[in-house]
């Protein structure tokens, strides 16, 4: 998954375990951990979100997201990655002020 935003902005994702038919299946409570190469960080927040937060200067970071699969005792790892771009921010308004009237010389 590739995903971008400014650096003004953090990126939240959704997991939602499926199974190879595209029907929803469980994966071990808690058992979601995320690895990432660059200068991002992220926030687990529960209920299947994670905000991804980008760094103040413009880069590119990517997360591995893995889970265990296996509801039993074993462990059957599944993972996904994302690939999180930010930009600089670019203009969107002149932001026009109201200077008054100035009288005529």
């Amino acid at each position: 998954m590739q995903v971008q935003s400014t650096t003004e902005f953090n990126y939240r994702i959704g997991i939602s375990p499926v199974t190879a038919a595209g029907k929803p299946a469980p994966i071990q409570p808690d058992s979601v951990v995320i690895t990432a190469t660059g200068g991002g960080s992220f926030i687990i927040e529960g209920d299947g979100k994670i905000l991804l937060q980008s760094e103040a200067i413009a880069g590119m970071t990517a997360y591995q997201i893995s889970a265990d699969a296996d509801l039993g005792e074993g462990v059957e790892t599944i993972s996904d990655v994302i690939d999180y771009t930010y930009t600089d921010p670019k203009a969107t308004s002149l932001g026009l002020q109201d200077l008054g009237a100035v009288a005529k010389p």
